[in-house]
């Protein structure tokens, strides 16, 4: 167990799934410790002066507080699944990433805040999200999948985001445009290794035991 990395994870966050989501396809069994960020273990604390999650510690002690870093950190190791293109298209997935990271993310947070105070600026944030939704709709429309035919790195780093996008006025976002982008939400949901992924683990705090995040 001492070999295997640590992960301090929270099943509701989408950055923690992310990670999650890049070690079980990398077929990396990790030492997971599910907790509240309402109470934050002192341990988590040591380790980082603003303890979030996902944050990942390695057997050597090097720290990973990134999910895009911890996918890529796991892939690297092991990509049986082949989510990490050689080609040109890697650079493009990886930009993709970023690019969703930094204008999608943003005004994700601000419209699920939005609509829970029913605040008419929800349209404007919903708005906002849909500029980058467009174009992912627009490559689903040609393909099952955001680079190709099967599910890559970006599939996986995009999708506990969307998802929740779409979560977040269910009944609209069923009849909305993006006919695709549901589409592509549902089968990838519906794999092994997004159920593996969506496992609940008891928290940490309350049993200081850690739970192995095996993979499919």
């Amino acid at each position: 167990m001492d070999s295997l990395p640590i992960l301090y994870s929270l099943q509701r966050c989408p950055y923690a799934m992310r990670a999650r989501l890049g070690l079980i396809c990398a077929q990396q069994s990790t030492r997971l410790r599910e907790v509240s960020l309402k109470r934050v273990p002192d341990e988590m604390r040591v380790i980082s002066s603003s303890p979030t999650v996902p944050l990942m510690v390695l057997p050597s002690g090097e720290i990973i507080n990134e999910s895009l870093d911890i996918m890529l950190w796991a892939l690297q190791h092991n990509d049986p699944h082949h989510l990490l293109d050689e080609s040109s298209k890697h650079v493009t997935q990886l930009e993709l990433v970023h690019r969703h990271d930094a204008k999608f993310i943003p005004f994700l947070e601000r419209y699920k805040q939005a609509t829970r105070r029913k605040d008419f600026s929800k349209y404007y944030f919903r708005d906002e999200c849909e500029k980058f939704l467009v174009e992912i709709e627009q490559v689903l429309s040609g393909q099952t999948c955001i680079v190709k035919d099967k599910p890559c790195l970006i599939d996986y780093a995009l999708l506990p985001f969307i998802r929740q996008f779409s979560r977040v006025e269910r009944q609209w976002f069923l009849s909305s445009p993006y006919q695709q982008t549901h589409h592509w939400i549902n089968r990838l949901v519906q794999t092994p290794i997004y159920a593996k992924a969506m496992t609940p683990f008891p928290e940490w705090q309350n049993t200081r035991e850690d739970q192995i995040l095996s993979h499919v």
